[in-house]
């Protein structure tokens, strides 16, 4: 099935920004969002969401932990370091 969407420039600007982001074309980072609202059996819906939790951006988790242990440095009254 070919389906055409009318998307303004910002929503096609960032729809490729998200799919670039995953390393994806646009046109297969959209079949991903279609696929994943359609309904599944019981097992492969855990399967798939268990998937979608390991294909998060690994870099953008060690960005958003080291900026957690830098802030709870901050906030420290000595001026050692706790967490680094």
């Amino acid at each position: 099935m070919t389906l055409t969407l009318d998307l303004t420039k910002q929503e096609e600007e960032q729809l490729q920004a998200v799919a670039a982001g995953k390393g994806l074309r646009t046109e297969d980072c959209v079949l991903q969002a279609v696929k994943a609202l359609l309904p599944t059996s019981g097992v492969s819906a855990k399967v798939a969401a268990l998937r979608s939790l390991l294909d998060d951006d690994e870099e953008e988790q060690r960005e958003t932990g080291e900026y957690l242990l830098d802030a709870l440095d901050e906030d420290r009254l000595s001026s050692r370091t706790l967490y680094r």
